[in-house]
């Protein structure tokens, strides 16, 4: 089984059968070091114990190439929208600024998906994304507010503009057009499994009742909150400026910290994040520890 060790990142182990595949998770890592003090809008909104062990450990990192196969979705669905021209829109806009902390400069930087000017010095910026109808249904999390209000706040000052709106513009993968439709099955109380799908109530009414079977009912199927299309749109909250400013801040002081903050468990998702999620999770000692005792 081969392997590939990444500058920054760790070591990546050959686990696919598809060599094509293998060669296209490589071709979308990049080398990376860490320049001391500088934390990207991505890292900062991070958890700050992971964040720590990437920059000090990665040699120890390894991760196999089949949990990293997602990136290809992502770099490709980008790869789309960077060429397109669009009358005031700007594409993958560089972003870097300097704070002080403890008397020490430190900088914030990043990349931003999309920029459009709909008024002289008044912008849009939007964050596109390929994700899950359950994200969709989720909605906005606080992750995506400071991300995007974080980017608002550098690109003003870089440039001298004022943010008047945030969105996040997503394509939906996994959409189903059949679950837009409110449907009804009959099915067996305490059933699993649809027996028969119906249009309309009384159709679905009619036929149980036609069965003479006291123990077949119809339930509505259409999902909760199911989006309407594949397009997924989503305005941000836009945070005062002293706000913004101050949770960027707190993130660069809690990151330049001697040593970081184990993570909660909203950081965690519960123990998912670090069971199949966290490429530090081996050598992470809040979860070694919890997972030896």
């Amino acid at each position: 089984m081969s392997e590939k060790t990444v500058e920054g990142f760790g070591t990546i182990i050959n686990d696919l059968e598809d060599e094509g595949h293998w060669l296209a998770v490589l071709a979308s890592m990049r080398p990376y070091q860490a320049k001391p003090r500088q934390y990207s809008v991505t890292t900062l909104i991070a958890p700050t114990q992971p964040v720590h062990l990437k920059r000090t450990r990665w040699q120890d990192v390894a991760v196999n190439a089949s949990n990293l196969l997602f990136r290809l979705d992502g770099i490709s669905h980008h790869a789309l929208f960077e060429p397109l021209v669009r009358p005031h829109v700007k594409t993958e806009v560089a972003l870097k600024i300097e704070r002080v902390i403890d008397e020490k400069p430190a900088w914030i930087s990043g990349r931003l998906d999309e920029v459009e000017e709909v008024e002289p010095g008044k912008v849009v910026i939007r964050d596109r994304k390929k994700m899950k109808v359950y994200g969709a249904i989720k909605g906005i999390t606080p992750e995506n507010e400071g991300q995007l209000n974080l980017y608002a706040h550098v690109y003003d000052e870089m440039y001298g503009t004022e943010t008047v709106g945030l969105q996040i513009v997503g394509f939906l993968s996994d959409f189903t057009k059949t679950k837009t439709n409110k449907r009804w099955a009959a099915m067996k109380r305490n059933g699993k499994r649809a027996i028969k799908l119906f249009d309309s109530a009384d159709e679905a009414g009619s036929w149980i009742e036609a069965q003479n079977d006291k123990h077949l009912l119809f339930i509505e199927t259409r999902e909760p909150n199911y989006p309407e299309s594949q397009e997924f749109v989503a305005d941000v909250p836009l945070w005062p400026k002293d706000k913004t400013e101050a949770f960027m801040l707190e993130r660069l002081r809690l990151h330049l910290a001697p040593e970081p903050l184990p993570c909660s468990p909203d950081e965690r998702w519960n123990g998912n994040r670090c069971k199949h999620y966290c490429d530090v999770a081996g050598i992470c000692p809040q979860y070694n520890k919890e997972h030896t005792t």
